[in-house]
This record gives C-alpha cells, structure tokens and sequence, in this order.
C-alpha cells in the first residue's frame, strides 16, 4: 500500500481516531485527506492531522464555480435569554440547550417566522434533542401546519414514511436534531432554521448546507439559512451562525424592525462581488411588537398578506405581483397600521376577491388550506 484517500476526514478528529490516523501515517508513506467541514473547534482541526493543506474551496469560490446553490443567511434576533445554558466537550449540551429554551419558550420563535414570513412553504428545522424535535413538530401541528420530526430513534419504516410524506407535499414542516444534517438531501429545500444554538463550525456548516445543494428544477434558487440568535445576561449568546462560517458577511449594526421594513437594519458587506446575497432578519422582539402594539385599529375582516396567503393557492412571489396590480388601479384597498417600529399593510376584502377573479379561482364551501394563521391581537 502507497497511501490512504481520508474521505470525510474530519471524522477521524476524535482522540482515539486521530490516534489510529498518526499510526497509518508511520507506516503508509501517502495520504490524501477529504472533507468539506474541516474543524469542529480550535483544537480539532484537519490542518492538525495533516501536515499540508493543498487546497481550499471557500463558499463564494463554490457559488461561482456553480456546484452549489446562491444563498442568503438570516440572524434571528428573538430577546430571548438563555441564562442556564451549559457547555459540553466543546459545545452547548443539548439537553440543557433542550430546557432551558423550553423553559423561555424558545420553541414558538420558530412559529411565529413561519407565520410571518414563510406559511405555506416548506422547511426544515434543526433542533437540539430528539424531544425537542417532537416538541416542535406538535407544535406546528396544533397550529394546523403539516409537519413531522425525523429522528434516529424512529424505526427505517417510519423514517421512510415520513420523507415519503415529505417529498409528495403533504409534509411542510419537518423537525431534527442531528438526522438532518448528514442523511437527509432534498435538492428542492431552500429553507432551513437553525433553531438550536451551537458552538460548533463543523455542525452549522453541515445543517445549514441542507439547501446548499443545486436544484434539478429550479436554476435560480437561492438557499434561505436562518440562524437563531438568543441571550444571556441581556447580551448576544456565543454561537457560530452559517453567516460566520461563510466568511463574507459581517454584521454591522442592527436596529430594531422587520426585514423589508425601510430602515430596520443595517447590516451587511459583501467583500467579493460574486452572485451570493447577504442580509440579516432582526429582530422578533420588535416583530411582536408590532403585531401586538398596532396603534390604529385595523377595520375589521381586511387581511395582512399573511392572512392573504392562507387564502389563496398561490405562491407568495405571485401573489405580491397580483396585490401589486391591484394596488397600482385601487390604491383605497390597502391600509397602513401604524405601529412602534413600522407600518404594516392591510387589505380590504375586496382584494381577495379580485385575486381570485383574476387567476380564476373556485372557493369551495368547507375546505380550507391546511396552513397557519395567528392572531394579531389588534382591536377590531
């Protein structure tokens, strides 16, 4: 033997492999070290093992070179804290990363981003423990939105049942702690939150690459990486977010708003011009707020878009250019709330109306979509 090709060779980081690798090495004059995630923290480094480093590929090199897709990261700002969080070897130890964001109820963070920005659509959600996972899971269900939690523990039938359900549509909302980041793939995925804290480069880098692979039909998609940032002692928990291990974007500040909203953030500077965006969502502490805080009534049976969404069939790039039309020849059926942060658009029921004159849609006495809706507890 000549020499040994490492495959996945931050696998070989632990004590007793790297032990077992430094012994090939005295005896095999070559090896040749694979891996796409090469450190899981200072002390565990692939350029530790192996003594040369012939070639890197960063993200904005692969973008480029087209094997992956285009993509966004997102930070989540949800003020919550996370005070008795503890460490283990070297990373935040699932379960106490388990109670204590169930004791801050962490878990509804994720809901209430799905209900603002993404009903209908599908995504992933990568959690801490397998209870976690269920927790979520249930949750979304209460709320009326198909999903389900894939864990190692269920037997191969269940899990070929529940990515059966998936990959047919019927599943919009799947829950993991760890089955999805290595032996899941869905090439149509552009959706994934990284609901559960970590301190591990090698862990984000492979739960957030689920929508990093290129769809087979559809070449314009832009993977969406959602990273939720918690608190402890009122300042920012440590945690390596997907944005940190791409290397190009940097937060420069955030003020509290939404995404979209003029002058909620500024947040972030691309150093290459390659074709990868940035941007940063910040923050849901003011998101509540301004669902919560309306502070002129909206008239009564008018709809938010997310509202609109839950009521028509279409997807929401078609639908915003349906409201669009609308708005541009009946610029009286929107109504803008004002609120703490910002202003949020209503609709008069009359846009439904038209949207579903316009794409010819039947509504059927009874059935509704399966999707989510949520209160705005705004005065009628």
């Amino acid at each position: 033997c000549i020499g040994i090709i490492h495959d996945e060779n931050d696998q070989a980081l632990g004590e007793k492999r790297s032990e077992l690798v430094r012994t090939l090495q005295g005896l095999v004059p070559f090896h040749l070290g694979l891996t796409a995630t090469d450190a899981y923290a200072e002390d565990k480094r692939v350029d530790l093992l192996f003594d040369s480093h012939y070639y890197k590929m960063g993200y904005q090199e692969a973008v480029a070179s087209n094997l992956i897709s285009k993509f966004e990261t997102f930070l989540v700002y949800t003020g919550i804290e996370l005070s008795d969080i503890t460490r283990f070897a070297g990373d935040y130890s699932a379960v106490s990363a388990e109670r204590s964001m169930l004791r801050a109820k962490a878990l509804e963070t994720a809901l209430e981003l799905y209900v603002n920005e993404h009903i209908g659509e599908r995504i992933c959600i990568q959690c801490a423990t397998v209870r976690q996972a269920k927790d979520v899971a249930r949750l979304f269900r209460n709320a009326g939105a198909p999903a389900a939690a894939l864990t190692h523990e269920d037997s191969h039938a269940e899990r070929d049942r529940i990515k059966s359900r998936w990959k047919s549509g019927k599943l919009l909302v799947l829950a993991s702690p760890r089955m999805l980041s290595r032996s899941f793939h869905d090439d149509s995925l552009e959706i994934v939150y990284n609901l559960s804290p970590s301190l591990s480069p090698v862990l984000c880098a492979q739960r957030s690459g689920r929508v990093l692979g290129q769809s087979t039909t559809n070449p314009d998609k832009i993977g969406r990486i959602y990273d939720f940032v918690y608190l402890r002692d009122g300042r920012p928990l440590p945690a390596i977010t997907f944005g940190e291990i791409a290397g190009e974007a940097q937060i420069r500040k955030t003020i509290a708003g939404r995404r979209g909203t003029p002058g909620a953030q500024e947040a972030t500077t691309v150093v290459r011009p390659l074709p990868v965006s940035y941007s940063i969502y910040t923050d849901l502490t003011a998101l509540r707020e301004s669902i919560a805080l309306d502070a002129s009534p909206v008239p009564k049976g008018w709809f938010s878009f997310a509202e609109l969404t839950s009521r028509t069939p279409l997807e929401k790039p078609e639908l915003q250019r349906e409201v669009d039309r609308i708005l541009a020849l009946h610029p009286d059926v929107t109504y803008s709330a004002a609120t703490a942060d910002s202003r949020l658009a209503y609709y008069a029921p009359e846009v439904l109306d038209m949207i579903h004159q316009r794409n010819n849609i039947e509504i059927v006495e009874g059935v509704s979509r399966p999707y989510l809706t949520i209160s705005r507890g705004v005065t009628p």
